[in-house]
């Protein structure tokens, strides 16, 4: 099945929303400091022995300043944001590490063969997709700005609505008022308290999750395939799944690509694969060029970091694009 032919599921209403937050408000101060929007499973996969004690690095270039030097470092060490989801985050980690770690089994399998067969590691695939697609920088960017916007919408919606708020007036104070000051206080109280949920990250947190529940069910009838190169590699960015619109410029939620109307969704996997969602089921080699055409835009959508296997030529091939596609 195409990308956008597969149902979501609805979003929660207000109340259910609500009534969420109010369930993992015991937990709210259970959170984890460092929290990876990139996969360590993932980032293990672009390690390899380095130096005198042979451990286990990738390698991570700057997409804002590229000409700056290559740094090295373990999968805890990269791909992670401090502080990313501030509100009861423990429970959330629990519920990604239980996505990240059925991810071994499948990642070896592609590694040996180009595919995956097993039903299980297909699943796998598509809610490591899923789960990375949620769980990034982009999702979280998209949340405060879209808050802004409905903040800004709902007041100019009930601000028109003089009964309604004299309604609302009544139910908090107890008497009816026609001051348009007192009004707009009443507007500002309720405002203030959805304000509060969105600052602590609570509303976030149970957006993540919602988002992901709908996501990995939806991603299930998507056509999945996995695309493996012989000498050319594969980089990965902190933002690492790529949303594709056939003519369109953009990349993902910000240039009006999303799952609904994308052609193909895109995460790298390993040095030498990636994943594609929405295009036929028929996994094969990459045809010469479609390497480099997603390392470009894995560039491109980064916001500050790629990712990638030390010794391998894809420092000069970040630092040859253009500054309009290594800083876009």
């Amino acid at each position: 099945m195409a990308v956008g032919a597969a149902p979501f599921g609805e979003i929660p209403s207000n109340q259910e929303i609500l009534r969420r937050i109010s369930a993992l408000m015991p937990e709210a101060g259970q959170n984890e400091p460092d929290q990876h929007v990139v996969s360590q499973v993932i980032l293990k996969q672009f390690t390899e022995p380095w130096g005198k004690k042979g451990e286990f690095l990738l390698a991570r270039l700057n997409v804002r300043h590229p000409e700056r030097r290559i740094v090295r470092g373990g999968p805890k060490k990269f791909g992670k944001i401090p502080g990313y989801l501030p509100f009861a985050s423990s429970s959330a980690e629990d519920l990604w590490s239980t996505t990240e770690t059925r991810l071994h089994e499948p990642l070896e399998a592609i590694k040996q063969h180009g595919r995956v067969t097993d039903q299980a590691h297909q699943t796998a695939i598509r809610e490591a997709i899923a789960l990375h697609l949620v769980r990034s920088i982009q999702t979280a960017a998209l949340h405060e700005a879209s808050w802004l916007k409905f903040r800004e919408l709902a007041k100019q919606y009930w601000l028109q609505r003089p009964g309604d708020l004299q309604l609302q007036h009544v139910a908090r104070h107890g008497y009816w008022t026609s001051d348009p000051a007192r009004l707009e206080q009443v507007l500002d109280d309720e405002l203030r308290e959805r304000d509060a949920l969105v600052s602590s990250g609570a509303l976030f947190r149970v957006s993540l999750e919602d988002r992901f529940e709908r996501l990995r069910s939806g991603f299930r009838a998507f056509d999945l395939k996995i695309l493996s190169t012989g000498d050319q590699e594969f980089l990965i960015g902190d933002a690492p799944v790529l949303l594709i619109r056939e003519g369109h410029g953009g990349l993902g939620f910000f240039d009006g690509v999303g799952v609904g109307n994308a052609d193909e969704i895109v995460m790298p996997l390993t040095p030498h694969h990636v994943a594609v969602l929405g295009q036929g089921s028929d996994s094969r080699d990459a045809a010469p060029g479609e390497a480099d055409r997603y390392n470009t835009l894995q560039v491109r959508i980064a916001q500050h970091h790629v990712h990638f296997r030390i010794g391998s030529n894809l420092p000069s091939f970040v630092r040859s694009l253009p500054d309009s596609e290594a800083a876009a």
